[in-house]
């Protein structure tokens, strides 16, 4: 018998032929948070330790994976230091989940200073506001409202049994994950379709609260002021709303670093009526050691700015943290283990003729493999369910071992052993 050569639908995995790529997947969530989904195969959930360091600007994570029988080349111990990009913020808490191989990190960030911008925030009388609405001279009604990626023909306004209505459709371009759709009532008159003299009627919140915290008028589509996407190419997409912003009033810039970009925009007063200008801050990039951003490409439009980052390694003979398609002959090395197996298979001939093998397939648990001899190979799947903020669920399956003739046996003759994101093999002899 020997080892089957595996197909590489992604270079970090041979087994894995469906979801999401890579050993680690990052998630920015609503507000200052952050979401990391690591792979440690072989990890039981007391074997891990996460440690935040002294300065609050990182976070290590130490894992170690056990041998679990005596067949195993050795045992395998994991590190990996997650930073922030920015010098304005510091990690102030963290919840972790360890389960099937596969640590999920919650991470909170919060201002190092009150009075010092976060790395995003808006300036301003009307800081955050996406409403504001002013009597003016007259008896007139002054309304200001934001429905950021909404172009000018693509608003409505509309006055009904003395409710003015204001709808708005956002569409999606380049990488954003889905259009959006605004609408409210922004005032409410006395029983007449005319102008008033009277103040505006405030929006009040309902029971069940908004659908996005970020904007009171948004119905439907991505929320949140930022969302991020990881290209096939490598690249970085980021979509930031900075409504009011005209195209020539944004800046980027690449930090000396180069593990991040700031980004500095003005709206200013356009109606007599504003409180005041507005002004942007922002600071994005890499949370990874291994890479830099080599470029940038930035498009402004309808007050929404769209970033594309283009990165490189740093190292040519290093691992990328993103493949641009993970995919290829030539697998890649665990970049978290310093000890033990970096590779997700080994497989070792036995004196009793028997092979033991060892495969990682990390967040698949124990009740979702299955193993098949068929024609003298043995085949083993395994389904990882989505959980928490992962992107999707990921399918494993992969040939690996061939018997020395072509016939079928019944799985129940292989002995397998499944524990924390790894399957082990001991497959008899023909």
């Amino acid at each position: 018998m020997a080892p089957v050569p595996e197909r590489y639908y992604e270079s970090s995995n041979p087994f894995l032929v469906h979801g999401p790529k890579g050993f680690e997947e990052f998630k920015h969530l609503e507000g200052l948070g952050m979401y990391v989904r690591m792979d440690f195969p072989g990890v039981p959930e007391e074997c891990v330790r996460v440690s935040l360091d002294p300065a609050n600007k990182s976070l290590a994570v130490y894992a170690d994976a056990p041998m679990v029988h005596r067949y195993d080349s050795g045992q395998r111990k994991y590190l990996s230091v997650i930073e922030t990009v920015c010098t304005c913020c510091v990690f102030n808490g963290f919840t972790y989940q360890m389960s099937d191989g596969v640590l999920r990190l919650h991470l909170s960030k919060s201002n190092i200073n009150p009075q010092r911008p976060s790395c995003i925030d808006i300036s301003g009388d009307d800081k955050e506001e996406s409403y504001e609405s002013k009597q003016v001279e007259e008896g007139n009604l002054y309304v200001r409202l934001d429905m950021p990626g909404v172009p000018k023909d693509n608003f409505t306004v509309s006055v009904a049994n003395g409710r003015v209505n204001v709808t708005g459709q956002a569409p999606a371009l380049s990488h954003d994950s889905g259009s959006r759709f605004y609408s409210a009532d922004v005032a409410g008159l006395f029983g007449s379709v005319d102008f008033p003299s009277h103040r505006v009627k405030t929006i009040i919140k309902n029971a069940e609260g908004f659908y996005a915290v970020n904007n009171q008028f948004l119905m439907n589509g991505p929320k949140g002021y930022q969302e991020y996407k990881m290209l096939e190419n490598e690249d970085l997409f980021i979509r930031i709303d900075f409504p009011g912003v005209p195209e020539d009033s944004v800046r980027v810039t690449l930090d000396p670093t180069k593990k991040a970009v700031t980004v500095i925009a003005h709206a200013p007063k356009v109606h007599t009526h504003d409180s005041s200008h507005r002004k942007y801050l922002t600071v994005t990039g890499l949370g990874c050691k291994c890479c830099e951003v080599s470029g940038f490409t930035s498009q402004m439009t309808d007050g929404v700015l769209r970033l594309h980052l283009s990165k490189t390694k740093i190292d040519p003979q290093r691992p990328s943290c993103i493949d641009p398609a993970l995919t290829g002959l030539v697998l890649e090395p665990h970049p978290n283990v310093f000890q033990g197996s970096t590779m997700a298979y080994e497989s070792k001939q036995l004196e009793n003729g028997s092979l033991y093998v060892r495969l990682d397939m990390p967040g698949v648990p124990k009740d979702n493999f299955n193993v098949s001899v068929a024609n003298g190979r043995v085949k083993v799947t395994g389904q990882a369910p989505a959980v928490s903020h992962d992107s999707d669920g990921r399918f494993y399956s992969g040939d690996v071992a061939m018997l020395s003739a072509p016939v079928d046996v019944p799985s129940r003759r292989i002995k397998t052993i499944i524990k924390n994101g790894v399957i082990r093999l001991l497959i008899p002899p023909v």
